[in-house]
């Protein structure tokens, strides 16, 4: 039976100290994520008693009156290096665990709009997590067993973490009108970098055009998919093939399909390296029979498992 007890820092001490809940739960992510090959780094905490005991004391009442519990006990961030891998990681994110999508910040920010943009996943908890803490944790204290993974880039990422001692911790200050100015500017850093990280995506896609013109296909396919590649190189045979119009279908393959494939965990590793990478493109979207003669039975038996399992959603 759930015991609304009144959060005591000695005891939420006692249930908490000396788990590895949080690093457990991150090197799984992290598996997740490198399936994919996007550059990203990674964060996980538990938080701490002190802290933990103020914010279920100090949302302890709207909580009862809400039926709700404190949702991120464990608090996972995701920090991307570039703006278009959100949606990829989200994705894998989303394959990977239960989301709650009512409980969920996702901002769609308007025209006008420069103001904190929030990608926070409420997710359940997995059993074999869950199970890492007391049951007395759960059963005495208003958490629930969920955690809550972010979703960043590397630019919004610092100016989140300025943001969050200098503004947010201090809302109600932050509120009162001889602070008008202050708060636009700090919006306007905002502005500046999340117009960097367009930047940043531009310059690379423009470089991605530019290989392609020029016959540079390795370049080409480097820049177009960013992601760790084992081999960096492609075989005579391949490089021999590429030119023209099959380098052409290769600069407009749509890169999330591709990713979201070599991510699939049901699908064993496969080793990242650009003659895979051109064969699963081609069996995903080009379909050219030279290349899929030269293609190993092990992309094919891959790519052939990842369609099946889409056309099974």
């Amino acid at each position: 039976m759930f015991i609304d007890k009144i959060p005591e820092a000695e005891e939420l001490m006692t249930l908490l100290n000396g788990r590895s809940v949080d690093k457990k739960l991150l090197d799984e992510i992290n598996r997740g994520l490198d399936k994919s090959g996007i550059y990203y780094r990674s964060f996980a905490r538990i938080k701490a008693p002190d802290s933990l005991a103020v914010k279920l004391n100090l949302k302890n009442q709207i909580y009862i009156k809400e039926n709700r519990k404190l949702q991120d006990l464990v608090g996972v961030r995701i920090v991307l290096y570039f703006e278009d891998d959100v949606a990829i990681c989200r994705k894998i994110i989303e394959e990977m665990f239960e989301v709650h999508q009512e409980d969920s910040q996702i901002d769609a920010l308007g025209v006008f709009e420069f103001r904190p943009e929030r990608m926070n996943l409420v997710c359940t908890l997995p059993e074999e997590y869950a199970g890492g803490f007391s049951e007395k944790l759960w059963q005495n204290y208003r958490i629930d067993r969920t955690f809550e993974l972010q979703i960043r880039t590397i630019f919004s990422e610092g100016w989140h973490e300025v943001e969050h001692d200098v503004r947010y911790k201090h809302k109600d200050e932050w509120k009162a009108e001889d602070y008008y100015g202050f708060n636009r500017e700090l919006n306007g850093i905002k502005a500046t970098l999340e117009m960097c990280d367009h930047s940043i995506v531009h310059i690379i896609e423009q470089l991605t055009y530019y290989c392609y013109k020029n016959n540079k296909t390795e370049e080409m396919l480097r820049y177009k998919f960013r992601i760790h590649f084992e081999k960096e190189y492609l075989s005579e045979e391949l490089k021999t093939l590429l030119t023209s119009e099959l380098r052409k279908e290769l600069y407009r393959i749509e890169r999330e399909e591709v990713l979201t494939c070599l991510s699939d965990r049901l699908l064993s590793d496969l080793p990242k390296t650009l003659d895979n990478l051109v064969y699963i493109c081609n069996g995903l979207q080009m379909h050219n029979k030279e290349i899929e003669r030269m293609s190993p039975r092990i992309v094919k038996d891959y790519v052939e498992k990842y369609q099946e399992s889409k056309r099974r959603e």
